[in-house]
């Protein structure tokens, strides 16, 4: 059996998300492997995958045996599963999902449902780090955090959220307050937990279900650093409060506010007993890297995953940065999910910028949203002429052909950014 096409199947049979007490008896099925190393558990609506590369960058330059779960993947599932920073390998993953199948068929013997697809691969990446002993674990939410399949790990060492946006509302509510709640139902009693406190709302109410727990609740907000004036084409250099300086090794501004919630994360575990030094935390910052987040991917080739209001206006803001820095003028390739909100998203994206020309790009299969709908969205916002592509590869040879010196920026959904790499690639 091929593990890897079996886990692109999963959606043919599992019928439902399960309750977190049926994913914890699962996980006790399987020997609660979750509890055989400290965890650090992340959420948040945008930003939790930086923060989790940052942290998982700093622990790696301390020394520190790291494991690390993340999603969604952009080109291969095993993205997803990170030894020391680097993809594990396909045999590793191999017995890790012999090992969920096995408990999966015993389970459904019994007349239990068959795991989800988030969550088969949370339980892989649970066997996983606890055969290869990992000695610390970043492990990220995949959808909310109180009802999510990874809030199974009853004690972290410390949580972190980050900002907090409106997204996925279907499931977690549609106002600020209400998302920020499920993404605080991470937090566990008298467990640290960093957030990043840029949105009030969504502060107070992450203050909120901290002090019902009693766990000491570190806020991030602008006053933690300052952005020196310092920038190139690799990053950019801020100063925390201490006067410490970090080089931020991406050309987007809302890496900053990521970094310092990793930051504090890293002192945190520091005082949990983690030799964590702050040159540790200085050369973890400069190192860490994260695909398709404000990536150069090719000369003049952007490419960022913003998904969401709140993460366009973020990509936004990092393109128009680089405008005024470069003095070049850009395209837009754009593509998006069905069930996302593009039509605030093309608001926020054509309120500075002029674009010379905004491409749409067929993505996500039967999930993305039409063209059409797209050209509607925009047309509202610019009347500029459109252009429209069937696949990232044609978009990439057309943007050659038109674009000079000047940039391409690609945003909308993290499955257009895994295509636009896996078309650059190949060409390459």
């Amino acid at each position: 059996m091929d593990a890897f096409s079996y886990i692109e199947q999963i959606p043919m049979w599992s019928k439902n998300k399960h309750s977190l007490a049926e994913v914890k008896d699962f996980l006790r099925e399987m020997g609660d492997p979750q509890e055989r190393f400290p965890a650090i558990h992340i959420a948040g609506t945008n930003g939790k995958g930086s923060v989790c590369a940052f942290l998982t960058s700093i622990l790696r330059e301390a020394g520190c045996w790291t494991g690390t779960f993340v999603s969604p993947h952009l080109e291969d599932v095993r993205e997803r599963f990170l030894l020391d920073g680097q993809m594990a390998g396909r045999e590793d993953l191999n017995q890790s999902f012999r090992r969920v199948y096995e408990t999966a068929k015993r389970l459904q013997e019994r007349g239990k449902d068959h795991p989800s697809y988030f969550e088969f691969l949370f339980y892989m990446a649970m066997e996983l780090f606890a055969r290869r002993k990992v000695e610390a674990a970043v492990i990220e939410t995949g959808l909310g955090g109180r009802l999510d399949a990874t809030n199974a790990l009853e004690a972290p060492v410390a949580c972190a959220i980050t900002s907090i946006g409106l997204d996925h509302t279907q499931y977690l509510g549609d106002t600020i307050g209400q998302i920020a709640w499920e993404k605080a139902g991470i937090i566990k009693p008298f467990i640290p937990v960093v957030y990043d406190a840029s949105e009030p709302q969504a502060a107070a109410r992450i203050r909120e279900r901290a002090g019902e727990l009693s766990a000491p609740a570190i806020p991030v907000s602008r006053e933690d650093y300052r952005l020196l004036d310092e920038s190139s084409d690799g990053g950019f250099w801020i100063s925390d409060k201490e006067g410490k300086r970090l080089f931020i090794p991406f050309e987007a501004p809302y890496q900053a506010a990521n970094a310092m919630v990793a930051v504090k994360t890293a002192r945190i575990l520091r005082k949990r007993g983690f030799s964590i030094t702050e040159e540790a935390i200085r050369r973890g910052i400069a190192q860490a890297r994260w695909p398709g987040r404000m990536e150069r991917a090719g000369e003049g080739f952007y490419l960022d995953g913003a998904h969401n209001p709140a993460g366009a206006a973020a990509f936004e803001q990092a393109a128009f940065e680089i405008l005024k820095r470069t003095g070049k003028e850009a395209f837009l390739l754009f593509g998006a999910m069905e069930d996302k909100d593009y039509r605030e998203m093309a608001r926020i994206l054509c309120k500075r910028i002029p674009w010379k020309e905004v491409g749409f790009v067929c993505c996500g299969g039967k999930r993305g949203a039409l063209i059409q709908s797209l050209k509607e969205a925009f047309s509202q916002v610019r009347e500029e002429r459109m252009l429209e592509f069937s696949s990232a590869a044609q978009a990439i040879v057309c943007m050659e052909e038109r674009r000079g010196s000047d940039l391409v920026f690609c945003a909308g959904s993290l499955y257009l950014t895994g295509e636009f790499r896996k078309a650059l690639r190949e060409k390459e």
